[in-house]
């Protein structure tokens, strides 16, 4: 069940309270009033054991336990919890020269993301501000999989010298990465100001596609 979609487990959950709740209901109409006191005892707890498991920690860190470190980072990235997302980068990855890139990246990613929940505010057009989330989350999507393939490498037991020409490649596209994500954030954050012309909607344009070009060297 740890596998199936969060949808999924609160269907079976849901599910199997109302047929225990009918059980016990059941079996009320023999043994009395207790089975009856107990019934919505039963479902709270259920209910309450679904409620946790679609907790966005308890879903972390149970890919973490699965080794799926790039899924954690991805919820935690979705929960705003920061520090976790931190704690696992510097927990899983090696201490290579990549590991400050990515955590430099991930920097400008929460910044970015940051920016753009506080522009709607400001006038700035939706649909600029929905195209650059949709390059957000993909740029973050490619970091976790990057993180992953780190991480991976690292169990293996090589060592940064085994493999520093591949992972100084990496670490360049990782660094472009996040020079796109820190040129989109100055491009919204202009945009924001004043230049909201054509020519400013333009530049924006152009940031959104090197950051799309940088994510899909990375991915």
């Amino acid at each position: 069940m740890n596998g199936w979609p969060a949808w999924t487990r609160v269907l079976v959950f849901a599910v199997a309270a109302l047929l225990l709740a009918d059980g016990v209901a059941l079996l009320s109409t023999y043994t009395g009033s207790v089975a009856t006191a107990l019934a919505p005892i039963v479902v709270a707890t259920l209910l309450g054991i679904t409620a946790a498991q679609l907790r966005p920690t308890t879903r972390a860190r149970r890919a973490e336990r699965r080794g799926e470190i790039g899924k954690a980072l991805s919820i935690y990235a979705q929960a705003h919890d920061t520090r976790r997302l931190f704690e696992v980068l510097d927990s899983h990855l090696p201490e290579w020269p990549i590991r400050a890139t990515i955590r430099g990246t991930t920097a400008e990613l929460i910044e970015l993301q940051s920016s753009m929940a506080k522009v709607g505010q400001a006038g700035v057009l939706p649909k600029m501000t929905r195209d650059l989330a949709q390059r957000a989350d993909e740029a973050a999507e490619a970091l976790w999989q990057t993180v992953d393939r780190v991480v991976a490498v690292s169990r293996q037991g090589m060592s940064y010298t085994d493999l520093h020409q591949t992972l100084d490649r990496e670490n360049a596209k990782i660094a472009d990465l996040r020079n796109a994500i820190r040129e989109a954030r100055l491009g919204l954050a202009e945009l924001t100001l004043s230049d909201r012309g054509r020519e400013g909607l333009e530049r924006v344009g152009q940031r959104l596609q090197a950051l799309g070009e940088a994510t899909r060297e990375v991915a």
